[in-house]
């Protein structure tokens, strides 16, 4: 097993900026997981954290063109931070692709899951509900370079699914951990908490959902307190994958 190692920008190759951006360039971040692919070919797993587009926002691109926002809501100070949010996803878009297509070049197949952290703070301005889920979600999509892609559609899904999308894009064994939320997922569920789940797309209580849902969000409970403040019964094989 490779020993994991963290990189920080310190330890950049090379790095670049978008326009007066104070944070390195996604283009960077690219590159310096490609270089690191190349370093360690039995590499299998890379967590990348870009920053290209992270606030505040605000002196990103002198000669920027200025798009105007129809929304009452918005501070006037945010309308620049906003066309220069904007200018950075552009940058951002044309940056991926060129990323995916030299992963493309690599022999073997490579997937990527693509997700956003968080909506950019001057969301706070309009006036969304902070229980609503559109509040908290952000675009994501799963790549193969050598493996047919099958497109997976969900109008929302948690970030706990995201380990089990990877696995049915590249037709991977799971353990028995995420079996249970594979199940969950067969069944149309793609979010809970303790008290609500999201099943077809609509928010209900998981006292309002079938049974097998709630036993199956149930045992995903105990799993987590055994995991963490019960006794640990579970051994590790339960979080393993098995021949």
């Amino acid at each position: 097993m490779i020993e994991p190692k963290f990189i920080t920008e310190e330890d950049f190759h090379h790095i670049e900026h978008a326009g007066n951006s104070l944070y390195y360039s996604d283009k960077s971040a690219y590159n310096e997981s490609l270089r690191t692919l190349e370093e360690y070919k039995d590499t299998n797993f890379i967590q990348i954290i870009t920053m290209q587009n992270h606030g505040p926002n605000y002196r990103e691109f002198d000669n920027r063109e200025i798009s105007e926002v129809n929304n009452d809501e918005i501070k006037p100070e945010n309308v620049t931070r906003i066309n220069n949010y904007m200018r950075g996803l552009n940058i951002t878009d044309d940056e991926t692709i060129n990323f995916l297509n030299k992963l493309n070049e690599i022999d073997e197949n490579v997937t990527v899951l693509f997700y956003g952290d968080h909506l950019p703070y001057f969301y706070l301005d309009l006036n969304i509900d902070k229980n609503d889920p559109i509040y908290y979600q952000t675009e994501f999509f799963v790549y193969n370079t050598k493996k047919e892609n099958h497109h997976q559609n969900y109008e929302s899904l948690s970030p706990q699914f995201f380990t089990n999308i990877v696995a049915r894009a590249n037709n991977s064994k799971i353990s028995p951990f995420y079996a249970i939320l594979e199940e969950l997922l067969s069944n149309n569920v793609t979010w809970f908490d303790k008290e609500y789940c999201i099943v077809d797309g609509e928010k209900i209580k998981i006292s309002d959902s079938n049974n097998k849902i709630q036993t199956l969000i149930n045992d995903f409970n105990l799993v987590q307190y055994d995991q963490t403040t019960g006794k640990n019964y579970l051994s590790d094989s339960f979080y393993q994958i098995t021949e």
